[in-house]
């Protein structure tokens, strides 16, 4: 098994604790991206890294590494960012995604994508 909680690669990447993006891929020279290998893979913001050897064809999961993306602590990055308010009426699948275009509301168990409610399997 590969399993990478994102809290493991939080503290592994102390520059980088608000991630706003999630990159797996393998461990090769090819540096393949999970999606192109063919094995069942979890790569997202809430699970980090998820590849079970039981749900793959094969002996076992490919080594896999994975890299975060956050905003650069500069003007230009941050003046487009959302603030936060204690009233913030709408979860985004993405921490610090641009909320503006979200609706008021979202029914329950569901996040904005940035322009409509959705269930966190369809954030993008």
């Amino acid at each position: 098994d590969d399993v990478t909680p994102m809290s493991l690669l939080q503290a592994a990447s102390p520059q980088c604790l608000d991630p706003v993006l999630v990159q797996c891929r393998t461990a090769t020279p090819d540096k393949t991206a999970w999606q192109l290998t063919g094995q069942q893979v979890r790569c997202n913001l809430w699970d980090g890294l998820v590849c079970k050897a039981a749900d793959v064809d094969g002996p076992s999961c490919f080594n896999y590494e994975v890299r975060l993306g956050c905003l650069k602590q500069t003007t230009q990055c941050l003046k487009n960012a959302p603030t936060t308010s204690p009233n913030a009426p709408v979860p985004a699948c993405y921490p610090n995604m641009d909320r503006t275009s979200c609706p008021v509301t979202c029914p329950a168990g569901q996040l904005c994508d940035g322009a409509r409610c959705v269930p966190r399997s369809e954030c993008p």
